[in-house]
């Protein structure tokens, strides 16, 4: 088994369903670090979903409902931190404002 390391870098998250991140055939990932920085002054939310490959984000898949960010602030996603996905997961973000909110996770790949 190898182990590599990948980060995830989304500057403004889209208020539209977007595909952020899928777990490669014949790997893992588990969520080392996670941030969520707010740059507007305005609050805005943040919602993390993980559906199966070919399904939209939803109710049924909801990790993070949600969460508002409070203006010029940066959460942590303590909700995020350790979980580990096998392939094919896919990672799906919405925002309230598609200019404002800027992800960065930190992923630890093993290679089975």
């Amino acid at each position: 088994m190898a182990i590599s390391y990948q980060e995830v870098r989304v500057e403004q998250i889209a208020v539209a369903d977007t595909t952020q991140f899928t777990v490669e055939t014949g790997t893992t990932a588990e969520i080392t670090q996670g941030t969520i920085c707010n740059e507007s002054t305005a609050v805005q939310t943040f919602s993390f979903h993980i559906p199966n490959p070919t399904a939209a984000a939803g109710v049924t898949n909801l990790v993070i409902d949600t969460k508002p960010i409070l203006a010029g602030k940066t959460d942590l996603l303590p909700e995020l931190l350790g979980k580990r996905f096998d392939a094919g997961t896919v990672f799906k973000t919405t925002a309230s404002d598609g200019t404002s909110l800027n992800m960065h996770l930190s992923l630890m790949i093993r290679t089975i």
